[in-house]
């Protein structure tokens, strides 16, 4: 039988988790889930900053000594009580577990059966950025069942995506006589009042990380700091965009667009080139300079230069903002997935962390609560 020649490796110390770089990453290109966000180099970035802390499950399955699958996870701890995770949860759009198709079921039955029988005491598996269109998602409920382990999912939130299928200007032609004006305006807005609007590209990060000191700048003066909802401007975060940014630089995957007003920066975005598709992972702009709308002016150049490279999709990740559809109209449901034991800890675990923020959010009453004490939430946990 197949599944006698599978072995797993679940590797807990993170020194040896340093020793499969080139493995992880020849692996990746062989799956249907291939993304930045679970390259090596990211998942390393995550482990080296926000996990920094917990305890970390990297299982490693080998079928004939050829990896054929990896789930890395960490165990962290919510109101009492011991979840797993996939690594990168919380900074990265969407995960997944990244296995080769024809051992599919397999490898997925083999994790789960590991983390059954040999990781103790856990309550809840929460997987929160799952793309619809998994191919893990109907196998691992399928695997559940057999297993008996009760497996829940409930879509989280959206990721709207512009399809590459024409050139620029067919695509301009394409959008409203409005938007085009719109567009056209807010260009030649800066010039008409006598100051120089420039527009850079960057693809490698300095040594002395400059672009990021002006990327933490211009964030200090956005909305996300005001919101409570610094990405940059944090110690932890900036460390965080560090890694990444070095990791993304060096491997080539890297678009940072600036922006710049008389020479002073007012705006930004960070997108990721990967396996022909643009990302657009985070962007903002300088609160004082909205009546120009920087971030439409950097997202047209960073779209027409998707266009005119090649590239077959400039996707804008998780959340459904109206800047968004400006651009585009197609986009993807995001589960979250989680799973837990026929046992009262655990139902209760799931029923504390997951089903009742599922309820909850079905009521507008609770939704408007939750956006307005959101900015204090994030605040403190930020600390």
């Amino acid at each position: 039988m197949l599944e006698h020649n599978l072995t797993l490796e679940c590797i807990k110390d993170y020194q040896s988790f340093l020793g499969i770089e080139e493995e992880w990453d020849q692996f990746l290109k062989k799956t249907e889930v291939s993304s930045p966000f679970l390259t090596y180099g990211w998942q390393k970035a995550w482990l080296e900053t926000y996990g920094k802390q917990n305890k970390i499950l990297v299982l490693v399955i080998k079928y004939d000594e050829e990896i054929v699958g990896i789930c890395p996870l960490i165990e962290v701890k919510r109101m009492g009580f011991k979840m797993v995770e996939l690594v990168g949860t919380g900074k990265s759009d969407w995960l997944d577990i990244p296995v080769v198709p024809l051992h599919r079921k397999r490898v997925l039955k083999k994790i789960m059966q590991f983390l059954v029988q040999e990781i103790d005491n856990w309550h809840l598996i929460n997987f929160r950025d799952i793309l619809a269109d998994s191919p893990s998602i109907l196998c691992l409920e399928e695997v559940c069942k057999e297993l008996k382990i009760c497996a829940r999912r409930k879509k989280r939130t959206v990721s709207p995506y512009l399809q590459i299928n024409m050139d620029w200007n067919k695509f301009l032609q394409s959008k409203s006589a409005h938007f085009r004006t719109k567009l056209k305006y807010h260009k030649k807005k800066a010039q008409k009042a006598g100051k120089e609007l420039k527009i850079e590209k960057i693809s490698q990060m300095d040594k002395d990380y400059s672009i990021l000191n002006t990327m933490e700048d211009v964030e200090s003066k956005s909305w996300k700091v005001s919101s409570g909802n610094p990405k940059i401007t944090t110690r932890i975060g900036k460390e965080f965009y560090k890694r990444i940014c070095e990791y993304l630089s060096r491997k080539g995957y890297l678009d940072i667009w600036i922006a710049t007003l008389d020479g002073q920066a007012i705006a930004f975005l960070l997108n990721i080139v990967y396996q022909g598709k643009c990302y657009h992972y985070n962007g903002t702009f300088d609160q004082r300079f909205t009546n120009i709308s920087p971030g439409l002016i950097l997202h047209s150049e960073a779209i027409e230069s998707a266009f005119d490279t090649g590239l077959t999709e400039y996707d804008f990740l998780s959340g459904d903002e109206p800047y968004k559809y400006k651009w585009c109209r197609d986009r993807r449901d995001i589960y979250q997935m989680v799973f837990f034991r026929k046992k009262l800890i655990s139902f209760m675990a799931f029923m504390a962390l997951v089903k009742t923020r599922w309820i909850l959010k079905e009521y507008d009453f609770f939704v408007k609560i939750n956006q307005k004490f959101a900015p204090w939430r994030r605040r403190f946990l930020s600390r």
